[in-house]
């Protein structure tokens, strides 16, 4: 738990959009008790998307997304903070504002940015979903 925390952290200094900044252009979506999703913007134009499943079950969500390349900075899922592996891909891409299906793990939170937010490598494939 302290590793993911610490990671959330220094993400939140990396990034901000993350941070206070990012709170101030924010949409929040509730699908019941269960999944919560988090999108926000800052002034510099970066995008960030939280996906948060409060279930002991995966859930799929599907949310409207501003197109371009996405990439995953975090999974609470991932090996390296206990977990059995994420649910949620590491790179994909939205067309043209596209509905976007997103599965995450029971119990799992997801960090996402934009990657004109976030440098690919050179090389990556992006999945489209």
């Amino acid at each position: 738990m302290w590793h993911c925390y610490r990671t959330l952290l220094a993400l939140r200094r990396q990034y901000p959009v993350l941070g206070v900044e990012g709170k101030r252009r924010l949409a929040v979506r509730a699908d019941g008790d269960q999944v919560l999703t988090v999108l926000r913007r800052d002034p510099g134009g970066a995008t960030a998307l939280g996906a948060l499943n409060f279930s002991r079950e995966p859930q799929s969500i599907t949310l409207k997304l501003p197109s371009g390349p996405w990439r995953r900075v975090l999974d609470t899922g991932e090996e390296r903070f206990g977990g059995p592996g994420p649910r949620t891909p590491a790179l994909f891409s939205v067309a043209r504002s596209d509905r976007t299906r997103l599965d995450v793990g029971p119990f799992h939170a997801a960090i996402f940015l934009r990657t004109d937010a976030v440098p690919v490598e050179a090389g990556t494939t992006l999945e489209t979903i």
